[in-house]
């Protein structure tokens, strides 16, 4: 008779994890009262001084990164790959009333900029595009690319504050 014993591997039991080493995208909110970050694929939301910290994706299964606030300081976006492809993800302080956006083809989408009228963010993918999501169709269109291989392959898009120009 074989008798196999399986251990207890307490990595893989849900467990309380200290992230502040791990933190790798942060935004403050506009009035300067919470900042928004990620880690460990999780997005938090951290009161400056009274409150309670937020996890609002809390999606172990999926990898949720680049958080930002909307103009206004009402929404935040982040990226988040639990569909299988990332995409844009819209939602309010508290992680609720989701909408997610379309992903920009099949390039990896590494910043969101929010218009401040909110009618079409903006977005900058792995390949040094420049895409603008349409906010009736969802449908994403690329609008220009940086034109040359930067090792960082970074683009970052910034909404005017009158939502009529992209930079």
């Amino acid at each position: 008779m074989t008798v196999t014993l399986n251990g207890d591997f307490l990595g893989a039991r849900p467990h309380w994890e200290d992230v502040a080493k791990l933190i790798t995208g942060t935004a403050l909110s506009l009035a300067g009262k919470r900042v928004v970050f990620e880690a460990r694929g999780e997005i938090f939301t951290v009161p400056a001084e009274k409150g309670d910290v937020r996890n609002l994706t809390n999606s172990p299964g999926a990898a949720d990164r680049a958080p930002a606030w909307s103009p206004d300081g009402r929404l935040l976006s982040w990226f988040s790959d639990e569909s299988g492809e990332y995409q844009l993800v819209i939602a309010d302080q508290f992680g609720g009333n989701r909408r997610t956006g379309a992903a920009a083809e099949p390039h990896l989408l590494l910043h969101a900029a929010l218009v401040p009228d909110l009618e079409a963010p903006g977005l900058g993918d792995a390949d040094r595009g420049l895409w603008v999501v349409d906010a009736a169709s969802r449908k994403p269109t690329r609008i220009d690319d940086e034109g040359f291989a930067c090792p960082e392959r970074n683009i970052a898009p910034v909404w005017s504050p009158d939502s009529r120009w992209i930079a």
